[in-house]
């Protein structure tokens, strides 16, 4: 699925929708399987009307509904219009600091805990990713 939506990109930049996603596998949690989870924050400038956004969306969760049924798909309930790129940015920035991209960067460890205890952080990396 992931491939697919990937593959939509083109059509998705063609119609005016900018944005950023992430996709992550997670590992099963109580004997589930694994699953592939992606995740983005995408707009349609130029308009203040959300029913257009959500229309150039349709047919790309449409074939996902098909193709994949078991496939959960977590839209928003609801959406805001932003009259201008500066209003969307006065509410959506990064209001971390510099250095700590808290998406991108939320795998990166910190000098403490690097440091701090030694064999938990062993213990952690070994039980997560199985690493013998």
């Amino acid at each position: 699925m992931v491939g697919y939506v990937l593959s939509q990109f083109p059509y998705l930049d063609r119609s005016g929708i900018s944005g950023y996603s992430f996709m992550n596998p997670i590992d099963g949690i109580e004997h589930k399987p694994k699953t592939d989870v992606w995740v983005g924050n995408f707009v349609l400038q130029d308009t203040d009307d959300v029913a257009k956004a959500l229309a150039i969306w349709e047919p790309v969760l449409e074939h996902i509904r098909n193709a994949w049924p078991e496939a959960v798909i977590a839209t928003p309930k609801a959406t805001t219009a932003f009259k201008s790129h500066l209003d969307y940015f006065r509410v959506a920035h990064d209001k971390g600091y510099s250095g700590l991209n808290l998406y991108a960067g939320s795998r990166l460890l910190d000098a403490t805990s690097l440091t701090a205890d030694p064999s938990a952080l062993g213990q952690a990396f070994k039980v997560d990713c199985i690493c013998q």
